[in-house]
């Protein structure tokens, strides 16, 4: 089920609040950008099964498809976050998401290398592991709106999420200038 499918019974509003509410789940509760469709789905899902019980008189139906998106992520998110699905505790390869987080490559004595150095300082596997695991403890303690920012500056450059967020881009700017300044509190400033 693609919510480009659905067009039809979605206007314009509601098919970008889904994209960007699913977009927003990412990096929650072990959410990667692998599962944005089915993130999707899954709202489309609750949402054509609630749909039905619409009522104009008490609201109106973006308001309704709203509310209707964000109980189902939220509810997505207990489902996750339940103790015994704790995403982090499922194992997982540790190379390919070395590769992922630093594409800076390896230099001649195989040690990986940090792509915002330049090649100047070079990273083991396990100083790669801890960088990873001290970033993901950071970004946990963000705010969620400046979490979901962070996030979405990870993957896309800051014009793109100013359009897709409708935040002004000078609004943006003082965003990661927060983002800059906590990443620095939790130690991480030679990173960034």
């Amino acid at each position: 089920m693609d919510i480009r499918q659905d067009e039809e019974r979605f206007d314009e509003y509601e098919v970008v609040l889904i994209r960007v509410k699913s977009k927003s789940a990412i990096g929650k509760t072990g959410l990667r950008q692998e599962d944005l469709e089915d993130i999707a789905q899954d709202i489309i899902l609750d949402l054509l099964q609630r749909l039905p019980k619409y009522d104009p008189e008490k609201a109106s139906r973006h308001t309704f498809i709203d509310r209707i998106v964000e109980h189902a992520l939220a509810d997505m998110f207990n489902e996750r976050s339940a103790p015994k699905r704790d995403y982090r505790r499922a194992p997982a390869s540790l190379d390919p998401t070395t590769e992922k987080i630093f594409p800076g490559g390896r230099d001649n004595n195989g040690e990986r290398k940090a792509p915002w150095k330049s090649g100047a300082s070079e990273l083991t596997d396990y100083e790669i592991v801890e960088l990873r695991h001290d970033i993901v403890r950071a970004l946990e303690k963000l705010p969620p709106k400046l979490r979901d920012i962070c996030i979405m500056l990870m993957q896309e450059n800051i014009c793109a999420v100013a359009a897709e967020t409708g935040i002004p881009k000078s609004t943006l700017i003082g965003h990661i200038k927060k983002i800059r300044n906590h990443f620095e509190f939790c130690g991480l400033e030679n990173y960034f």
